[in-house]
């Protein structure tokens, strides 16, 4: 019999389910303040808030400034969300999304924004009422659940849930 891994992903055909709600909080909720990162720089606590920039700043939690180019709504778009199959570490992000090392913020109201963000997002029936990306402008419904289920796994496996 195979033992199912521990971490369950969510496929981004089913983003827009209650699967990936119930996935997701699950994981979240295994976050601790003192949960250790696998990579990176960032804390449990400004993982959380770089989550909330980038996944609720099209959905109004934010007011973001767009830094999109062509080169990031064409190519960069197409690469990350089409054809890369996660998330690539060490990527160069928007500079609204970025987290001084020295900034912390509360990390239950930020793993609570979270959830409530993806939630948010995970019932939209439908993306057309989303604001652009900041850094890929337009987004498709199948382009923003790649894109989400890829930013929130990748984001969650650095903190190993």
């Amino acid at each position: 019999m195979s033992q199912k891994s521990e971490t369950e992903k969510v496929g981004s055909k089913e983003f827009f389910t209650p699967k990936a709600l119930s996935v997701y909080t699950k994981r979240i909720n295994r976050l601790t303040p003192h949960s250790e990162r696998q990579w990176g720089t960032m804390e449990a606590d400004q993982m959380l808030h770089h989550l909330n920039l980038a996944c609720g700043s099209s959905l109004g939690y934010f007011n973001l400034a767009d830094e999109s180019t062509f080169l990031t709504r064409t190519i960069f778009k197409w690469l990350l969300i089409d054809i890369l199959p996660q998330m690539p570490k060490g990527l160069k992000m928007p500079v609204g999304f970025k987290i001084p090392l020295n900034r912390h913020f509360d990390f239950e109201q930020e793993k609570n924004i979270l959830l409530e963000i993806i939630a948010t997002a995970t019932s939209s029936k439908s993306t057309s009422s989303w604001t652009a990306h900041v850094g890929f402008g337009h987004l498709s419904n199948s382009q923003w659940a790649k894109l989400l289920s890829k930013h929130i796994d990748y984001h969650l496996k650095q903190f190993g849930v």
